[in-house]
């Protein structure tokens, strides 16, 4: 009887032992399953917090929306199937200081397939990222049009410490390019037929956005536009003189010699110093929707202010503008800060210049030689999102 009185008392404790057998082995499954899972979930994270960062010079809402379109494009998509994706596009911490930074973090809820024997329910796991703009370094030409071609073709470009970086595909055939960075966003590589490169090969990079948010001077001439009233014309072709800062309608001064006084110069028509001598501190031209510059045959030595809130912009162009400027066969151009002309190709063809920094929608230099001595002050003007977290 006792014997029997044990076997009863084993049968319940084998059949517990049992069920926590069974319940440890689908744990274990389901870990496997998860760790996967969650791999998965971080590659998506981590995409999405770059995509996010790529964005940020758009606003909060374009950032946001690249952030959650980039996790969906890599299979978390943003209210289905148990996912949640958070975007926080004003996150700062150790790691990423005070520079903008965007932080994604992917939640989803996974079935317990086995481990759900000893506790019923759903797993959440959450995958995050934080990615921020960091700079690319001292880059000099700055191309934003996607669907541009920038040509360099039989140039030499003098840049020893600045960079290029084009959000299109370029062309340097037969050109000597001495550039500290070359990178090219357009997807196909570019036409390199008979090309010198000194120091870097264009290589692939992420798309490039337009710098002007962060760019003080550039950033206030965007939500401070001057007034353009009164705006007379000026006909002064072989003019002798100086010129004062305020706004002009048609100004044609083909072939003088002109000084322009310290100042904002706002450009509201058509505009022609070809062939001009043209001289000037502390001065920046502001281009309307209306106003175009040409520059072809000049001889050119201009400077922005130092200080204040135009400090070193030189030329603003509004975007949206579609006058191409042109500085074709300019004997010399040197032409000092930022030029700013984000929607158009500028045509520098032929021409001998220095310049600091360009940010053009497309860009003409075939045949010409162009000298960029020293990088940007400050750094690069263009950030590049990398993960920071």
């Amino acid at each position: 009887m006792a014997a029997e009185s044990q076997r009863g008392q084993t049968m319940p404790f084998l059949g517990l032992m049992l069920f926590v057998l069974v319940g440890a082995l689908g744990l274990s499954v389901d870990v496997g399953s998860y760790r996967y899972d969650q791999r998965l979930q971080q590659s998506a994270a981590d995409s999405a917090a770059i995509a996010g960062a790529a964005e940020l010079n758009g606003g909060s809402t374009n950032a946001t929306a690249a952030a959650k379109a980039d996790s969906a494009k890599n299979g978390f998509t943003d209210g289905v199937n148990g996912v949640t994706v958070t975007v926080n596009t004003n996150y700062s911490d150790q790691y990423t200081g005070a520079s903008a930074a965007v932080q994604v973090v992917v939640n989803k809820a996974y079935p317990k397939y086995f481990g759900g024997v000893l506790s019923p329910g759903n797993t959440t796991i959450a995958a995050t990222a934080v990615a921020r703009a960091a700079g690319i370094g001292p880059a000099c030409v700055y191309q934003l049009n996607p669907g541009g071609s920038p040509n360099f073709n039989g140039m030499t470009f003098n840049g020893a410490q600045c960079g290029i970086v084009m959000n299109g595909t370029g062309n340097f055939n037969g050109a000597h390019i001495d550039a500290a960075f070359i990178g090219y966003a357009g997807g196909a590589a570019p036409n390199e037929n008979g090309a010198t490169f000194v120091e870097a090969q264009p290589e692939p990079t992420l798309t490039v956005i337009d710098p002007c948010p962060r760019i003080p001077g550039c950033n206030y001439f965007s939500n401070n536009p001057p007034s353009t009233v009164p705006c007379p014309a000026f006909a002064g072709n072989g003019y002798h003189g100086f010129l004062n800062p305020g706004c002009y309608g048609s100004m044609n001064l083909n072939g003088a010699v002109v000084t322009f006084n310290p100042g904002v110069y706002v450009i509201n028509s058509s505009t022609n110093f070809n062939g001009a001598t043209l001289t000037g501190t502390g001065v920046t031209f502001y281009v309307t929707s209306t106003g175009s510059f040409n520059f072809n045959g000049a001889r050119i030595n201009l400077t922005p202010p130092t200080t204040g809130p135009t400090a070193g912009v030189l030329i603003y162009q509004i975007p949206g503008n579609s006058a191409n400027p042109n500085f074709n066969g300019a004997t010399s151009a040197v032409l000092s800060g930022l030029m700013y002309f984000p929607s158009v190709s500028v045509n520098f063809n032929g021409a001998l210049g220095a310049y600091t920094v360009l940010v053009v929608g497309d860009v003409n230099f075939n045949g010409s030689t162009q000298n960029f001595p020293s990088p940007p002050p400050n750094g690069s003007f263009i950030q590049q999102p990398t993960l920071a977290e």
